[in-house]
């Protein structure tokens, strides 16, 4: 009797190690700047709040849960590099990058995407994007929640409260899908906007997506960068700012992508006017290190990077 039960019982352990052998994971960079001494304390926040919604994911969904932060001192361009170099994600896993902090771009940027302002070298968020395609993750979805304007001014960075995520939605979203989805919190020549309270204005907007959508029985990623990518409205010293969230959304369905062998690219509808957002505090302006260029939104006064350094009235 014992003797046939030895081969069934290592046949059922073999079976048990596969199948856990197989099981996604969710693979997690986040990066914030919580040294800087304008936006330190809001991108802390998003980072807490993304660390938090991963959490939950990881829970509904049953995927291991793996983040990588960096964070004060350890953003740095080789930090970054290594981070992704280091990932591996199976072809069955999710590869998570998000950043939160100062971005700019020049007249020179040659695509939509922010630079990334890291101090010991800034990073072309577009070359991100490209080495996490090539990681080989069942689905990526990269954030920047920085500023992509030309000016020099700095930049001034609560979830919205929707229904109770379900535990079936997120295993829709994170685990029935397949592809690519990049996105970042402003346009070229736009601010981000934020405040000290309840940190970047596109990460609430994002988290808020991922939550309605989240309590719905069918959700879909273009339902979520769809309402992501809502116009952000700030109202400084009697001045309008438009922040226009930016997406690109290249996935399909697990069950699709078994039928098809590629991809379909979509793209989320034109989003509606929303109303003008009550004024939030600005940050104290932090110039990055590039020449200014005339911006898009007329700033109050035009200061160059020596302006700065001098303490010239009326730029600080």
């Amino acid at each position: 009797m014992t003797r046939h039960l030895r081969p069934l019982l290592s046949a059922l352990v073999a079976l048990c190690l596969s199948g856990m052998s197989h099981a996604a994971s969710l693979h997690a960079i986040v990066i914030a700047d919580t040294s800087d001494s304008s936006i330190g304390t809001s991108v802390a926040i998003d980072a807490g709040n993304i660390k938090d919604e991963l959490r939950n994911i990881a829970q509904a969904t049953g995927m291991t849960l793996n983040i990588n932060e960096l964070v004060g001192s350890q953003m740095t361009n080789a930090g970054i590099t290594r981070a992704i170099a280091d990932a591996s994600p199976g072809k069955d896993d999710v590869l998570f990058f998000y950043y939160s902090g100062h971005g700019y771009r020049t007249k020179q940027t040659p695509t939509k995407w922010p630079m990334m302002y890291i101090k010991d070298q800034p990073m072309d968020f577009s070359d991100i994007l490209a080495k996490l395609r090539t990681k080989g993750a069942r689905l990526v979805i990269a954030t920047s929640d920085s500023c992509n304007s030309f000016v020099d001014e700095g930049r001034n960075r609560a979830i919205p409260r929707a229904s109770q995520p379900k535990a079936s939605s997120y295993r829709t979203l994170f685990l029935g899908y397949k592809g690519f989805i990049a996105a970042s919190g402003s346009s070229p020549g736009e601010y981000s906007w934020g405040d000290d309270t309840n940190g970047g204005r596109y990460t609430i907007n994002f988290l808020g997506a991922l939550h309605e959508q989240g309590a719905r029985d069918n959700p879909t990623w273009i339902g979520v960068m769809s309402q992501a990518k809502t116009p952000i409205r700030v109202s400084q010293q009697g001045q309008t700012y438009v922040q226009t969230p930016q997406v690109e959304v290249d996935v399909v369905t697990v069950s699709q992508a078994g039928q098809d062998n590629g991809t379909t690219t979509v793209t989320p509808p034109p989003e509606k006017p929303t109303k003008p957002d009550k004024p939030t505090k600005p940050d104290k302006p932090t110039p990055p290190p590039v020449q200014p260029t005339q911006p898009t939104t007329p700033p109050q006064k035009q200061c160059t990077l020596n302006d700065y350094i001098k303490g010239t009235p009326g730029c600080k």
